[in-house]
């Protein structure tokens, strides 16, 4: 939100930022993901004249053919920036207090997927910075890529490991304990301090023992991730169980979650756990066929594409 207020943000990158795919996206999260209060949405639908579809859920070309009615009409983008008004100065005065303002090298560390946080970053310090990630599906756009690192898969190249891959059981499992900051405030001791959706992470009670338990299962698969893929691609029934239960939200707000193996083939956040916990026999094995060859093709397209573009 801190970055939508510099004096360079255009409305176009605004929406281009709010307006993303996701498991269970509606124009009404969509809208939420801008600060827009409850009446502020109801009027903007209105205005639009899409106050019936409201809360139907979108499709990923839906949530791309909404940007130019939205940027063609002005007032989205212009409320967000009214909720943005104190979020720069704050957001700032923190990153100053926490030491990114110096002259020092440091880098972000993630778990990757996209980059955006890195590219916020160096928007709202000026500065050029590094990031090492996990793994990256894709660089934000103008990003230079010698500036990013990644340990298990590359942008648009890995698609074997990709296929095999799920980042949202990944984040479900191996995320902070904490909440998800939102914002920042003053403290009675002068300080900037994070601000958390939730006291913390619905998943807490877990998350550092299922840190332990991975680094042990690494140990004992000779320090490599094959044994990660395994359970992520065709996990065991007791497995699919165990971590399919795990809440989850891939959307900016995590104020609603689901489990991670729930939901349809189209909008489960772990297929392959889905699979696995409602169907048996063939009938399993033949949704999981299923749910590889979805990935596959979807990486491959979109590599073929990036190559397309840049060659």
């Amino acid at each position: 939100m801190a970055e939508f207020v510099l004096p360079d943000t255009t409305d176009r990158d605004i929406i281009d930022k709010l307006c993303v795919g996701g498991i269970d996206v509606t124009l009404r999260k969509i809208f939420r993901r801008g600060g827009l209060t409850d009446e502020e949405i109801t009027s903007l639908a209105l205005q639009l004249g899409l106050s019936r579809q409201l809360d139907s859920k979108m499709t990923y070309r839906q949530t791309q053919a909404i940007k130019a009615p939205l940027l063609d009409d002005g007032t989205f983008a212009r409320l967000v920036k009214s909720h943005c008004s104190d979020c720069l100065s704050l957001t700032q005065e923190y990153l100053r207090q926490e030491g990114l303002f110096d002259d020092m090298p440091f880098a972000v560390v993630d778990s990757g997927w996209v980059g955006s946080i890195q590219k916020t970053l160096a928007h709202l310090l000026n500065r050029e910075i590094e990031g090492y990630y996990f793994g990256l599906y894709e660089l934000p756009a103008d990003a230079k890529a010698e500036q990013y690192h990644t340990f298990a898969f590359a942008p648009w190249q890995d698609v074997g490991i990709k296929t095999r891959f799920s980042n949202c059981l990944f984040e479900a499992v191996c995320s902070s304990p904490m909440g998800m900051t939102v914002g920042y405030q003053r403290s009675e001791d002068e300080r900037i301090v994070p601000v958390y959706e939730k006291d913390e992470n619905p998943n807490a009670d877990r998350i550092q023992a299922n840190a332990e338990v991975i680094r042990m299962a690494q140990v004992q698969a000779g320090g490599g991730l094959q044994s990660l893929f395994r359970l992520m691609s065709h996990p065991t029934e007791t497995e699919a169980a165990l971590y399919g239960n795990y809440l989850f939200s891939d959307d900016v707000n995590s104020t609603e979650l689901q489990e991670v193996a729930s939901g349809s083939f189209n909008n489960s956040a772990w297929p392959e756990g889905l699979a696995v916990r409602q169907r048996k026999g063939f009938g399993q094995e033949a949704f999981l066929a299923a749910v590889s060859m979805r990935k596959r093709l979807t990486y491959v397209r979109k590599e073929v594409m990036h190559r397309s573009v840049y060659r």
